[in-house]
């Protein structure tokens, strides 16, 4: 999962720029990410104090009692290492920013494109510095799997299928354990849940709940099973409530 914070005393700057980054992660559902908007450095710092930081910072540099430089300074004076990156009118403020080794800096008024190549390189970053690959033993090779690209796990014939976002299939060799044991890395992410006695899914790929099943953003309808569909609902609306969204629940 990744959390952003966004900090901008105006509200109507708070409102676009939100609006771009929200925008940003739902295209991107593979990050698992999520945005938290706060007018006031105060408040973020609160926040910080309160459950911790975030995995990274959209600082507005001029805000009023504390600006985004003091800010970023007390960020890292709490312990924060994440990336900060500063919005600000002028680029005067570049030589200020890299004092609280800044990740980089957006000049307002920002570009959708802007911001989403900026966020595309940081998610790159984070993703590559975060998450384990799953080493999947396979026929003749053992293959890294990234549990944020695999959509669902199927189990058929004894052998494990790793669907993944870009449409490619990994098999694995014949699993001689029960999926929970062969999954259980992925049982233990809170992106998964088990849906079936053959499938696992990824929650964050999860276009919308209809009825016993799950609609996938790619298109395809995993039935969940009876015994499991009340527990699986609620596992879906938590993870989706704790992200900040409305979960797209149908008949």
């Amino acid at each position: 999962m990744v959390q952003i914070a966004l900090c901008d005393d105006n509200i109507q700057e708070l409102e676009w720029i939100g609006r771009l980054v929200s925008g940003y992660l739902a295209g991107r559902p593979e990050l698992d990410g999520s945005l938290r908007r706060f007018q006031s450095a105060y408040d973020l710092m609160d926040c910080i104090r309160e459950r911790g930081g975030f995995d990274a910072y959209l600082l507005d540099v001029m805000m009023p009692h504390m600006n985004g430089i003091e800010l970023g300074q007390a960020i890292r004076e709490a312990g924060g290492k994440s990336p900060i990156v500063y919005l600000t009118s002028s680029p005067d403020y570049a030589v200020q920013s890299y004092r609280v080794r800044a990740y980089d800096y957006l000049l307002k008024p920002v570009a959708a494109d802007a911001l989403a190549a900026l966020l595309d390189k940081l998610a790159a970053e984070l993703q590559e510095r975060r998450e384990t690959p799953l080493l999947v033993r396979t026929r003749d090779q053992v293959t890294p799997v990234h549990p944020g690209e695999l959509l669902y796990v199927r189990v058929r014939d004894h052998v494990l299928e790793y669907h993944m976002a870009d449409g490619s299939v990994v098999e694995s060799g014949t699993m001689r354990e029960p999926l929970d044991q062969t999954a259980a890395p992925l049982l233990g992410d809170g992106r998964f849940v088990k849906i079936n006695v053959s499938y696992i899914v990824n929650m964050s790929f999860v276009q919308k709940l209809a009825g016993g099943s799950f609609l996938m953003r790619d298109g395809t309808v995993l039935n969940i099973s009876r015994a499991l569909a009340a527990s699986v609902r609620e596992t879906y609306i938590e993870y989706i409530l704790e992200r900040g969204k409305l979960p797209q629940i149908g008949v």
